[in-house]
Formats: structure tokens, sequence, C-alpha cells
């Protein structure tokens, strides 16, 4: 591959890379609903989803005693109670769960009586509809539409987006919604990356948008914006600096929910449930660093050994021009504020180290906006006949076999081959087929024959209908 100019290298995408993010899309979007893991013991996003629908209130004190359910991710303001989290996944998930809750909920409640577990499981699977489901297939047709523009051969493309979901721990976060706020933001970061690609000399359109993004993107992760220096930066150094202002005007108008929910909920638009909540930042160097080198070189938590592919980003064949040495300059940005502020939350909140970094045995839930990034710069390394390569394709194997298992199972202990183990010890496995069958139940419909066999291969079917049926269909209807 052919050195990258210090501008970016814009390649004119076709109507075949198009289908082909289509494609990715929906393999992924039928991946992580067949593979969704509902949970009970951490429902803040619901809680919160369902207030609005409710009553259009911000607190969810309410929620709590409806479900029988006390958020851990909580505090208590003004005699009421609000999740420590930014907002924005709640709303979204509005998209699906408002017209759910609007016109079957109720209708299925009464017919079925669930149990309120139940209920809560069900309307955590018809939020991800709009939010982590939809969001982690946008990612990864997004990022293989990023490839092309850079130039990236379709096949090489292909790879990378399956090894962004399938190596890293993006597939595990991607199947629950309690923690699908780190990977919201990481989707909509790589959106404002890529449409800011597509930035002219006189591109305001896409600015305008890209700074839209990034605004949203603050809304949902609050602690996104350690990353937003990026978008200017770049717009600055590949001669578009016009574009900056206009960026900026789109970050504010994106950034306006989070300043109109804060003054809704605690009176002041810069007042943040973080800082409401009585946590501070600590300002120890030392421990920061600590935390950042426990993120990445940890067994228990550390990216390299959750996917050590991406430790070939180091090699000296990404820095080729000023677009990657930015994006490298913001991740090491971004994991020194990380750093500060995760020590200062569990200093705050004194929860475990552990718990709290690895939420599950899925990996370092806080480095997902950067893990598009590294594997997006992972991308641009020149792979020759040689020793490298030999321990590339070990290292790519090790990180799918890593993660994939991630795909049946929770639970178990804060270590990198947590999953591989569940996997290894309890079989294929779908929390999603379980809550149907559960459903079903009430309905005093037979679920014996229901198991994730048949489905698998019914999915699997329609994953081939996607990308080669279509052709073979044509072929059989037309043979010249």
């Amino acid at each position: 591959m052919s050195s990258m100019p210090s501008t970016f290298s814009v390649v004119r995408l076709s109507s075949r890379d198009l289908k082909v993010a289509v494609k990715l899309f929906l393999t992924i979007y039928v991946v992580a609903l067949l593979f969704f893991k509902p949970s009970v013991e951490f429902a803040r996003f619901f809680h919160l989803t369902e207030a609005i629908t409710q009553s259009g209130q911000t607190s969810i004190d309410r929620i709590e005693k409806q479900y029988h359910v006390t958020v851990i991710d909580a505090f208590e303001h003004n005699g009421k109670r609000y999740i420590i989290a930014s907002p924005g996944l709640s709303y979204i998930a509005l998209a699906t769960y408002f017209p759910y809750s609007l016109f079957v909920k109720h209708k299925l409640n009464a017919r079925l009586n669930l149990e309120p577990e139940t209920d809560l499981k069900l309307s955590q699977l018809v939020m991800s509809l709009s939010t982590i489901s939809f969001f982690t297939g946008l990612l990864i047709s997004i990022f293989f539409l990023s490839l092309r523009l850079k130039g990236l051969s379709m096949n090489t493309s292909i790879f990378y987006s399956f090894f962004l979901y399938f190596g890293t721990p993006i597939l595990y976060y991607s199947l629950e919604v309690p923690n699908s706020q780190v990977l919201l933001t990481a989707s909509l970061l790589f959106a404002a990356f890529y449409v800011l690609q597509l930035v002219s000399q006189n591109g305001k359109k896409q600015a305008l948008l890209s700074g839209l993004i990034a605004g949203i993107t603050c809304f949902v992760d609050t602690s996104s914006i350690f990353y937003l220096f990026l978008f200017p930066a770049l717009l600055f150094l590949t001669g578009r600096g016009r574009a900056i202002l206009i960026w900026a005007a789109g970050f504010l108008v994106g950034i306006c929910p989070l300043f109109l929910y804060n003054q809704i909920s605690f009176g002041h638009p810069l007042i943040t449930a973080f800082t409401q909540s009585g946590a501070s930042i600590k300002f120890d160097v030392v421990s920061a660093l600590k935390m950042i080198l426990f993120l990445i070189f940890s067994p228990k938590c550390g990216l390299i050994f959750f996917s050590p592919f991406i430790a070939f980003v180091l090699s000296r064949d990404v820095w080729s021009s000023v677009q990657n040495k930015v994006i490298a300059i913001s991740t090491i940005f971004f994991l020194g504020c990380l750093g500060f502020l995760i020590y200062s939350a569990v200093i705050s909140y004194k929860v475990g180290d552990q718990w709290y970094l690895n939420q599950g045995g899925g990996g370092p839930r806080y480095l997902l906006p950067i893990i598009p990034f590294l594997v997006y710069l992972l991308a641009d390394v020149t792979w020759r006949k040689d020793w490298r390569t030999n321990f590339a394709v070990f290292f790519i194997a090790l990180s799918f076999l890593i993660n994939i298992p991630g795909l049946f199972w929770r639970g178990g202990q804060a270590f990198f081959l947590n999953n591989l183990v569940l996997f290894l010890k309890n079989g294929f496995h779908s929390y999603l087929i379980d809550l149907f069958k559960d459903i079903l139940d009430h309905a005093l419909l037979n679920t014996k024959g229901i198991s994730l066999l048949p489905i698998t291969a019914l999915v699997g079917f329609l994953l081939w209908f996607i990308w080669k049926g279509k052709q073979k269909m044509h072929d059989l209807l037309d043979p010249s």
C-alpha cells in the first residue's frame, strides 16, 4: 500500500460500496439481536426512558418503585433520584420504546400477565432496536466506508470491519443496554470522523453535520468531550481551517439537549449528573497513569490481552500521514483524561477497579471509543511475507478466539479468557431465546422445541441470503 498524503485521501464511493455497507449493517444488527443480553441488575437507562415515556420526568424513583428494582448508579437530589450518567441513550431509545409502550406494552402485559422482571427485559430488547444493536451495525458499516474512502481494497475493508466487531471487546458490549452508553459514544465519534473526511475546501454542510454529531456524542457520554479536539485539529492541519467555526456551530447545536436536561434536572445547564452526585476529579498523575496501564496491559482488563492484534498498531507503517498522527495524539490525550476520570469515580464511589473497568468480563469498556480509531490506524500496516505476518495471523486468530465466546454468556471473573472458559464449560446459549421462551410460557404455549440450534441455522440462512442469496436467485432466474 502506498503512503497516504498529508491530507485526506478520499476515493469516490461506488454503489457496490454502499451495498456492502448495508450488508455489514444487517449482519451485525441480526447477530447483536440474536445474542442480546437483557439485565435486571443494571437497568438505569431503561428507568429513565420509562420515566420520560410515562410522565416526561427525568427522575427515576417512581419507576424504581413500580418495578421493585433499585438502580445502583443513581443518586438523590431534592428528594428525587437521578441516574449518574449522561442521558442521551435513554432519549434515543424513545424512537422504538415510545410506540411500543403506547400501542403494545400494556396490551401484552394485560393478556399475558408478565412479571415485572420479564417486562423489564422485553423493554430493554425494544430499546436495543434503536440504540445498541442499531448503532453497532452503524459503526461497522461506517467503518467499512471509511476504509474504502482512503483507498483500501474491498476485501481488506471487509476483513477489518469484521475484525472490529468479532475481534475486539465491541462485540461483548454490543449485546446489552446497561453498558451500551460507551458503545454509542464510539459509534457517534467515528460517524463524526467519517463525515469530516468528506469535507472539501468549501464543505460547509459536512463540517456542520460532523460538529452536530460530535455535540450529540456529549449528550450520550459527557466524557467524550476529551476526544473532540481531534476534529478541529484535522480540519486545520489538512488545510480546511475555515470550516472549524462551522464545525463548532454544529457542535453547540448538538450539545444543547444535554444543557437542557441539566437545566431541567439540576437547575443549571453546566451542572451534570456526575458533578451533582458529589463526585470530584482527583488530579493524581501517578494513580491516573496506573489506571491507564491497567486498562491497556492488565490481563484482567487490558486491551492488549482482550484484542492482541491491536498491538500491531505500533508499527511504523501507521505514521504515514498527518491524519494518523492526529488520531494517535487524540487517543493518548483521551486516555490521559480517562485515567483521571476513572480514578476519581473509583475514589468517589468506592467501587472495585476490576468490576468497574471490566463489567461482566467483556474487557475495557471505557476504551471502546478509541478502538475503532486504533483499528483504522492498524489498517494502514503493510503486510509482507515475513515473520511479522505469521505473528499477525496468530494474534488475529487469538483475538477472535477471545472475543467471539462473549456472544453466549455473562458473568464469571474479570479475566481476558473468562468468556472462553464460560463457553467451554457451558456451550452455546442465547439469553434472547430464554426471554422469548419465558414470554411464551406465560401464553401457555409449548416451548420444548425452541432452541438455539435451529434458530441459528435460520439466521445463518438469512445472512447467507443477505450476502449471496440475491445474486444466486438472479442467476437462477436469468441463466444468461
